[in-house]
């Protein structure tokens, strides 16, 4: 399942596919310096995320949120909809009861 993500960003920014079962890649683009002027300014990164095995591989899979530790690792939080089943069409019938109309009987009163 290949697709990308454009949730907080759009893809000029970021981009995530999933590459298997257990990866998926995204690509980002960062700052070189604290107030970047120009486009040269900017580098793109990748980072391949093994994911785990309870994320189902129809799992959609949305752009992540990236934090650095102190020890210098990157926790991903990445966010994943399943879809939802397709429901089978079931129809029932909206009329009267037998002989009458909006439940009424079909003897005149009085």
């Amino acid at each position: 399942m290949a697709g990308a993500d454009e949730a907080a960003m759009d893809r000029q920014q970021v981009t995530l596919v999933r590459i298997d079962e257990a990866t998926a890649r995204l690509r980002f683009k960062l700052p070189l310096c604290a107030a970047p002027a120009t486009g040269r300014q900017w580098a793109w990164h990748v980072l391949d995320i093994r994911l785990p095995a309870t994320v189902d591989n129809d799992a959609v899979l949305h752009t992540p949120t990236l934090r650095p530790t102190c020890t210098g690792r990157i926790v991903v939080g990445l966010p994943r909809s399943r879809p939802a089943p397709a429901l089978k069409a079931t129809s029932h019938t909206v009329g009267t009861e037998a002989g009458g109309t909006d439940g009424e009987s079909d003897s005149a009163s009085g």
